[in-house]
């Protein structure tokens, strides 16, 4: 089988994922500050970041910005800048990336992608992480259509759902932790969020 291409999983969504809105709510973003979104897709956290203030850049992918052209132009004529296909060399205050881990396939990739997501964090920098729990994921039959360590969706692209457990091992195998014990993560059914920061050498 054909893999699955991984910029037909961008949507757009109505408002900023709920991990964006609480962090900008508790103080953890702040205008002025420097933010990468990895996985932007339609922009909704990056412009929302933007309007707030805050300097942002984002990584996509070429077929997603084209996608969705009109909304990276106004984003970069606001101020934004869009890295396509590479990386920006600086390091942030926050990197924000959400829903992206789960459509990244195969298994050794995501642990790439965390180690890179870690690498262009400041010292005192954060990661705003979320993924999809199994009570989250659509597949392409009710039993669901498996692929490697994960499922196909309905429109034909690749999903794997993650156990809280799970997805804080990856982080901690890519240099990264908890910012607190407790209070950095909240879950429900269906989404895993998590507030995670380098671990220090």
């Amino acid at each position: 089988m054909k893999a699955p291409a991984s910029a037909l999983s961008a949507r757009r969504f109505p408002m900023p994922a709920r991990i964006v809105r609480e962090a900008l709510g508790a103080g953890l973003l702040h205008a002025g500050q420097s933010v990468l979104e990895v996985g932007a897709g339609a922009l909704r956290n990056a412009v929302h970041l933007q309007s707030a203030g805050l300097r942002v850049h984002a990584v996509e992918e070429k077929l997603t910005v084209a996608r969705f052209a009109d909304d990276y132009q106004a984003f970069k004529e606001s101020g934004g800048r869009v890295f396509v296909g590479t990386w920006p060399r600086g390091r942030y205050g926050a990197v924000v990336c959400t829903f992206v881990i789960g459509v990244v396939t195969p298994k050794a990739a995501r642990l790439d992608l965390l180690r890179q997501i870690a690498g262009a964090l400041k010292d005192t920098g954060i990661l705003l992480l979320s993924a999809r729990a199994r009570g989250d994921v659509k597949t392409k039959t009710r039993r669901g259509r498996k692929w490697r360590d994960g499922f196909i969706t309905p429109n034909g692209t690749f999903i794997k759902p993650f156990r809280r457990d799970e997805l804080l091992r990856l982080a901690q195998n890519a240099g990264l932790r908890l910012r607190t014990p407790r209070a950095a993560t909240r879950s429900n059914s269906g989404i895993i969020d998590l507030i995670l920061v380098r671990t220090r050498p």
